[in-house]
């Protein structure tokens, strides 16, 4: 199964990405200063308006025939919900398997940034 990481984008330092090694698609839209495609992620650039919701929807409407079978969608900043929120996006991927979400069992998969969501 194909799985990706959707990021929304303004000002946030990106560079927690390098460090995932993770065989994932990752896709940041990015609604601020510009960034360069990289080996590690490619970059849609958006303007900016609305929230990261807008930008998730955007993705959404855009790809939604071809959407992978697990998709993530993440802030710019990872750390932004404290404890709440897993530190690397791995964990999300392997909590989605193990409690078998993906879009074509249960429609999309909105953000899933609280651990209880998965319980």
């Amino acid at each position: 199964m194909d799985s990706s990481i959707i990021i929304a984008r303004y000002k946030e330092n990106i560079n927690w990405i390098k460090k995932l090694n993770i065989s994932s698609k990752i896709i940041i839209y990015n609604k601020g200063t510009s960034l360069e495609d990289s080996k590690y992620y490619s970059v849609h650039d958006l303007p900016n308006v609305g929230r990261e919701s807008h930008t998730w929807l955007y993705h959404i409407y855009h790809n939604y025939e071809n959407l992978s079978d697990f998709n993530v969608f993440l802030q710019g900043r990872i750390d932004d919900l404290g404890c709440m929120a897993y530190l690397n996006p791995k964990n999300y991927f392997s909590d989605l398997r193990t409690k078998c979400f993906s879009t074509s069992r249960l429609g999309l998969i909105s953000p899933l940034h609280w651990k209880p969501n998965l319980n």
